[in-house]
């Protein structure tokens, strides 16, 4: 059951506050998104920020299209200014390396 799977369930949901915010960017297995859904749509929680899913990559999810909800993913390097910055650092790490003789980063 949701009570002993999930450390945010419909029992941890229910001795909140009436209109707490919740959120969690740990593990997507800490919470059960149905509970949630539940506490959403009746009220009890006014609203949740997600990063992390049950089920990766969140693909179909209850919670898509709520107004209450904030869903990111996990993992920062997915943002179109991350993936930028990623790609300026590894051009100049060859830069660096061709020109210069460099090596940045190096794991031994």
């Amino acid at each position: 059951t949701s009570y002993t799977r999930h450390l945010i369930n419909q029992n941890s949901l229910s001795k909140m506050k009436e209109g707490a915010l919740l959120i969690n960017a740990s593990r997507g297995d800490v919470h059960d998104e149905n509970a949630i859904y539940e506490a959403l749509i009746s009220g009890k929680i006014s609203g949740a920020g997600l990063d992390v899913f049950e089920k990766e990559p969140a693909k179909n999810n209850i919670l898509f299209g709520l107004d209450n909800v904030l869903l990111t993913p996990h993992i920062a390097a997915s943002t179109a200014e991350a993936q930028v910055i990623v790609a300026e650092m590894i051009a100049n790490q060859f830069v660096d390396f061709f020109l210069k003789n460099k090596v940045n980063n190096a794991v031994i």
